[in-house]
This record gives structure tokens, sequence and C-alpha cells, in this order.
């Protein structure tokens, strides 16, 4: 127990001797740090803002005599005339006017080109011709049809919806509606029959003429997108055929 005693007394000892030393050099050492981040603070904050502001202001004083656009107060100042003559504005402002003026993206747009012209679709060819006859002593009576041939000049399938006019002797029309399909870069015909017709002493009665009339067409616009748009025609009218 004396042994040990005397032990912890001598560590007391070497420990207490050698924590003074270690305080003292710590303390020292922060006071080092302390003064050194005194004179930095002193450097950085001591400094009058008077005389920083005079010195800045000279600066910007030179630079504004040499009248350089690009100089740090016209990019500062937000008064100044440099920020209203295209200098120093942001961006956002005129690249993006830039942009807008120099692309046009209705003329990149193929179904714009089909609804302006509505060439795609053509009559190619309409005609006429007896279908039945039955000849009398005072003339005959018997029914006609109207053909018309359609050309789909678009590389798209074409659904047009047609207006089909019947007209009679005495200029009384009657409209119906009715939709034709003509394949991509194909015709198709469409006829219009039991369009009836008497003849009696050379005066004739009964339908003497048939109009059709393309009104809209619904195709793709070759991107996959259907589209569906007015027009006006193409549109053919035929007469009723001779008759014996």
């Amino acid at each position: 127990m004396v042994e040990y005693g005397l032990l912890v007394s001598l560590l007391s000892v070497v420990a207490f001797t050698g924590i003074s030393m270690v305080g003292h050099k710590t303390e020292d050492t922060f006071d080092i740090v302390a003064q050194g981040l005194d004179g930095q603070v002193v450097e950085s904050i001591g400094v009058p803002e008077d005389e920083a502001a005079e010195g800045e202001t000279a600066e910007e004083e030179v630079v504004d005599e040499s009248g350089d656009p690009d100089s740090p107060s016209d990019g500062g100042d937000d008064s100044s005339g440099g920020d209203d003559s295209g200098g120093s504005v942001p961006p956002g402002g005129d690249d993006a006017g830039g942009d807008v003026s120099g692309e046009d993206p209705v003329e990149k747009e193929p179904v714009v080109e089909t609804k302006t012209n509505g060439s795609e679709t053509a009559i190619s060819s309409s005609g006429s011709e007896l279908i039945s006859w039955k000849a009398d002593k005072k003339g005959g009576k018997g029914d006609w049809a109207a053909t018309f041939d359609f050309q789909n000049e678009w590389s798209q399938d074409q659904y047009l919806t047609v207006h089909v006019s019947v007209t009679d002797e005495k200029g009384k029309t009657r409209t119906t509606k009715t939709t034709v399909f003509v394949p991509a870069g194909k015709s198709a015909t469409y006829s219009v029959t039991d369009n009836d017709i008497t003849v009696k002493d050379d005066n004739v009665t009964g339908v003497v003429s048939v109009n059709v009339k393309v009104v809209s067409v619904t195709t793709n616009d070759g991107s996959g997108q259907p589209v569906s748009y007015d027009v006006d025609g193409p549109s053919s009218t035929v007469e009723m055929p001779d008759t014996p």
C-alpha cells in the first residue's frame, strides 16, 4: 500500500508538472492566434469606409473617362446608359429575340403546306353515260350515271368529304354529302347513278346535271398525326348524255 501511495504521488507530481507546461504553451499559442486574428480583423474592417470608397471611386472615374463600355462601372451601375444600349442587357432579352426572328417553325410543318393549296387531290376525269333506255314514239325514258375519278397526289391516304348536287330541268338542286376514300398516290372512281330522265317531244324532265365538290379532307400529315381541314374544291359538273 505504501508503494502504491508513493507511485500515485509521483504520478501526480509528474502529471501536474506536464499539464502546467502544456497549459502555458497552449495559452501562448492561443495568445499568438488571437493576436493574429485581431490583426486580420483590424486589417479587414479597420480601414475607414470613406477611404475605401474614395479608392474605388477614383478607379471608376478613371475608367469612365476612358469611355470603355465594358468597364466595371458600366456593369455595376444599373442606371448607366450602357445597360440601355445593350452592353449589359441580360442574355434572356436579346438572345431570345434573335432566336424567334431567325426561325420560322410554320414553314417546317408539312400540314400547313397541305392546307394552303389542296392541290394534292384532283378530279382527273369525269363523264356520263346511259345505264338504261326505253324508247317510245315521242321519245323515251331511262336513267344515266355520272362518274368522277379522284386522283390523290398526296403521300398519305385521303378521306374526301364530297357534296353531290343533282339538278333537274327546272334548275332545282338537291345536295347530299358522302365520303370517298382515295389511297395514297392513287385514284378512285365515284359514280352517281339512277339519274332518271324522260324525253317527250324533245322536252326533257328529270336529272339534267350532276356536280361534285370536295369540301374537306381527312388524311395523315406524314408524321403519324391525323389531320382534317376544309378545302374549296376541286369540283366538276357533268351533263346528262345524249339520248337515242
